[in-house]
């Protein structure tokens, strides 16, 4: 049952790869003169995950800081750790974390009361109920992103390569899961 939730390296790879480009802007955008020290890097590193298995993919390419840098000069190192391992396009990489994203949102949905007290049913998967979880997931994901055309081709991706709605819940999440965006 675990291995069912569980991401392969390549979408580990492609999510760092946006959680490294994420803390750059935020390091360029908010105070970028002053300065960050070890202890900022790992506030900045568990402030953009609390996912265990990412954070520490998270850490082991985010570069290290010995004593003090300016934020500019550390968001150019986290630009460069990113671009050294073959980085996916902004939008394959955000329709990877919407795709995961509405994975994740589907969770609760999987299984219902059944009519035997402490037995649980699985619950058949919906088109309204995709469209809800995909909607929620590209309004998390791109309320960060400020270009229109970037929005819209996520959006267009994402609608691209959706697998039909078929069986239950917790298999379309796995489908999801599984699902690669475009080259």
């Amino acid at each position: 049952m675990a291995a069912r939730y569980g991401r392969g390296q390549a979408l580990t790879d492609r999510q760092v790869h946006t959680m490294l480009l994420e803390m750059a802007d935020k390091l360029e955008r908010i105070r970028p003169d002053e300065p960050i020290t070890t202890i900022g890097r790992h506030a900045l590193l568990q402030a953009t995950t609390m996912d265990p298995p990412l954070l520490r993919a998270l850490r082991e390419r985010a570069p290290e800081i010995d004593g003090e840098q300016v934020r500019r000069d550390y968001a150019a190192q986290l630009r460069q750790s990113a671009s050294e391992a073959g980085a996916p396009t902004p939008v394959q990489a955000l329709t990877t974390r919407v795709l995961t994203l509405a994975a994740d949102n589907l969770r609760p949905y999987e299984t219902i009361a059944g009519h035997v007290p402490g037995h649980t049913v699985p619950v058949c998967m919906t088109d309204g109920l995709r469209d809800i979880v995909i909607g929620r997931a590209l309004d998390t994901v791109l309320t960060t992103v400020r270009q229109y055309t970037t929005q819209d081709a996520v959006r267009a991706t994402v609608r691209a390569v959706l697998p039909p709605v078929t069986g239950n819940v917790s298999d379309y999440a796995a489908q999801l899961r599984k699902t690669e965006a475009p080259a």
